[in-house]
């Protein structure tokens, strides 16, 4: 079993970037959805609000995010068809990994008005960043304290 790396589905790593996963997904989607309902007109700039009017996002100054399309309604669809494959490719089993697939979606989501969180967001998912072939655990080996040498205290 020595050089052997054995993958299970149920493990933390897995898990971990399944929640990471939907959470991600779903805060762009919440973007997506936003810049979807304003309509087709061309964003004033790279940077753009999602929910400009909304009152409970005025705290967060109308969630900023960043396009490249210079349509909204454009920018929310791409938003809401790549939140969906990420979605999807998080709950996919991979034996890749890093996961360059989530990596890659979430550049995306960033570039196509997902909001700036796809990217840490999934930073914190130990898979994106894992090395394959990486145990996840390594357990040190017992100590046999029958074989200790025996240490001679001074007499006070």
């Amino acid at each position: 079993m020595t050089g052997q790396v054995v993958t299970n589905t149920s493990s933390a790593r897995v898990v971990v970037t399944r929640v990471f996963g939907v959470l991600v997904a779903a805060s762009a989607a919440e973007h997506g959805l936003g810049e979807a309902l304003q309509g087709s007109r061309a964003p004033a700039g790279p940077f753009i609000q999602s929910w400009p009017d909304a009152a409970f996002f005025r705290i967060e100054a109308g969630e900023p995010a960043l396009t490249l399309v210079p349509n909204l309604l454009a920018a929310g669809v791409l938003t809401l068809l790549l939140s969906t494959v990420f979605v999807w490719r998080a709950m996919a089993r991979s034996a890749r990994i890093p996961r360059v697939d989530l990596a890659l979606v979430s550049i995306l989501l960033l570039l196509v008005g997902g909001g700036f969180g796809p990217p840490p967001g999934m930073g914190g998912s130990r898979e994106v960043i894992a090395r394959r072939g990486t145990p996840s655990r390594t357990r040190p080996k017992p100590v046999d304290y029958r074989n200790l040498p025996k240490i001679e205290l001074p007499e006070v």
